[in-house]
């Protein structure tokens, strides 16, 4: 988790990017279902800790490289 936070620390245009991505894709799916706001939101935020995850272990293994 501390690798994820410290990716973004580093990068602030990726953080607002994936921010603005993900806002836009919970809004629209928000405004395409029936339900409430909450699970798009959580959806997006997941899928946001997934991409850190798999980008700080992407960049991990090269600097041991």
């Amino acid at each position: 988790m501390r690798s994820i936070i410290d990716f973004y620390r580093a990068r602030p245009l990726v953080a607002v990017l994936v921010f603005v991505i993900g806002l836009a894709l919970a809004v629209v799916t928000a405004a395409f279902s029936e339900g409430g706001v909450v699970l798009p939101i959580a959806f997006v935020a997941f899928i946001g800790l997934l991409i850190g995850i798999i980008v700080a272990y992407i960049q991990h293994q090269r600097s041991q490289e």
